[in-house]
């Protein structure tokens, strides 16, 4: 091998013997990091990190948490694996009433604040679907229980996963750590409405736009009161923005220059 190309987490058990390996090869090392990069007593036993060539990042984010082992690094965020199939999807035309999640449930996602914000909601028309499944889906249902507002559907088939962003109109992504997450990647190229926290590499991807709460149910349900009101022309110029975005820079065309041009410095 010319160059040894890592994907994988921070904290795999094998990582440093593939890195330190490399180094007695003379090998370069490229390490695409995934998941979230925790700031905790780990990272203190790390110095096999000095030996990695170039790290790539999802965002800034994880790349800080690192700078004190002065880790060289690129910022590369991904791309959806069904790009073609979102891109297909005309950038959303009408009013704001469908509001979605795809994610798997567990803790860290805070679903069920979504949850309680829905069953506090006096607005009729807006409906909130759930698609995944994870540990916590028994107890969500439950706290769901009596809301024909909200509808759970389940694991999505990535075959399927542009029908579901199609047939909605904004994705909340209600978590309080991620790494990215890729669903923030695929409402852009779905061209969606989308309310976030500001977690992982999501105030990075949408500099621009006021997608914001702060994770209470309070902050939720006034962004969810004011998608609801906003005028149809607004909705689609927002969308076609968030289409834009994502041709330009995170399209498999985009991140695979970054990628080549990433490889090539070291080559």
């Amino acid at each position: 091998s010319d160059l040894v190309f890592i994907c994988a987490q921070l904290y795999s058990p094998y990582i440093p013997l593939i890195v330190q390996q490399a180094k007695r090869l003379g090998k370069p090392v490229v390490f695409r990091t995934t998941g979230t990069i925790f700031q905790d007593e780990r990272l203190q036993h790390m110095e096999w990190v000095r030996d990695v060539n170039t790290f790539v990042h999802h965002s800034l984010r994880s790349a800080e948490r690192l700078s004190h082992l002065n880790s060289s690094y690129v910022r590369v965020d991904q791309s959806a694996y069904n790009e073609d199939a979102l891109l297909q999807i005309i950038p959303l035309e009408r009013s704001v009433k469908k509001f979605f999640i795809v994610s798997r449930l567990s803790w860290e996602k805070d679903i069920d604040t979504v949850i309680e914000v829905f069953n506090s909601l006096d607005i009729r028309d807006a409906t909130l679907t759930i698609f995944g499944t994870g540990d916590e889906e028994e107890k969500l249902r439950k706290q769901a229980a009596g809301n024909e507002r909200i509808i759970f559907k389940g694991h999505v088939p990535h075959d399927q996963l542009g029908e579901a962003f199609n047939a909605h109109d904004c994705l909340i992504i209600s978590s309080s750590q991620e790494g990215g997450p890729l669903s923030g990647i695929e409402v852009m190229a779905a061209g969606r409405m989308v309310l976030s926290t500001r977690v992982g590499a999501m105030p990075e991807r949408f500099p621009d736009l006021d997608i914001w709460y702060n994770g209470s149910p309070e902050e939720l349900k006034a962004k969810i009161e004011s998608y609801m009101a906003m005028e149809e022309s607004d909705v689609k110029k927002i969308t076609q923005d968030i289409r834009n975005q994502y041709i330009a820079n995170y399209s498999r065309k985009a991140v695979t220059r970054k990628y080549l041009k990433c490889v090539d410095a070291l080559m």
